[in-house]
C-alpha cells in the first residue's frame, strides 16, 4: 500500500496531524502571538467563515461523487463504499468542527489564550486536510467520468461502422418490382 493510499483510506491521519500541531501551537502560543485580542478574534472569525465555505464546497463534491452516472464511478462506489463513507463523514464532520471550534476559542481568548491559539491552529490544519481530501475525491470523480465517457461501450454499435445491408436488399426488391 502506497503512502497516498494509506492517507486516502485512513482519515485518522488528518486528526493526528491537526492535534499535534494544535498542541504545539498552544504551547508556543504565548511566545509567538504578540497581537491584540481584537486581531485574534478577527482571525478566528475568518477561520470559521472559511470553514463554512469549504464545507459547502465539500458538500457539492460529495453530492457529485455519489450521483455520478459514470459506469466507473458506480464500480468505485460499490467496491469502496466503506472507504467513501468514512472519507465523506470525516470531511464533512471535520469542516463543521473547524467552523465551530474557532467560535468556541473566542470564549477563551482572554483567560487562556494558549487554548484559543491551539484550537484555532487545529481548525486551520484540519480544514486544510479536509479540503485536500475533498479535492482528491473531486479529481477522482472527474477522472472516472472522463474515462467512462472516452471508453466505448462494447454493446453499442458506433454509427460510423454501421453498413446498410437492409437498404441494399430494398433496392434489389424495388428494381425487380419495377422490371
Amino acid at each position: 500500500m502506497s503512502l497516498r493510499d494509506f492517507i486516502a483510506t485512513n482519515t485518522s491521519f488528518d486528526q493526528s496531524i491537526s492535534i499535534i500541531t494544535g498542541i504545539a501551537a498552544g504551547v508556543a502560543g504565548n511566545v509567538v502571538f504578540s497581537g491584540s485580542v481584537e486581531s485574534a478574534v478577527a482571525i478566528l472569525q475568518g477561520i470559521s467563515a472559511l470553514s463554512g465555505l469549504v464545507l459547502a464546497a465539500a458538500t457539492f463534491v460529495c453530492t457529485m461523487t455519489y450521483s455520478s452516472p459514470s459506469k466507473y464511478m458506480k464500480i468505485v462506489r460499490s467496491q469502496f463504499s466503506t472507504v467513501l463513507q468514512r472519507n465523506w463523514f470525516a470531511i464533512l464532520g471535520s469542516c463543521l468542527i473547524a467552523a465551530l471550534l474557532p467560535l468556541l476559542a473566542i470564549l477563551f481568548i482572554h483567560e487562556a489564550s494558549e487554548v484559543a491559539i491551539g484550537l484555532g491552529t487545529y481548525s486551520v490544519i484540519i480544514l486544510v486536510c479536509s479540503f485536500l481530501r475533498a479535492m482528491y475525491w473531486l479529481k477522482t470523480t472527474l477522472f472516472m467520468d472522463l474515462q467512462s465517457d472516452l471508453t466505448p461501450n462494447p454493446y453499442i454499435v458506433q454509427p460510423s461502422t454501421v453498413t446498410s445491408h437492409s437498404n441494399n436488399a430494398e433496392d434489389h426488391t424495388r428494381s425487380r418490382v419495377a422490371a
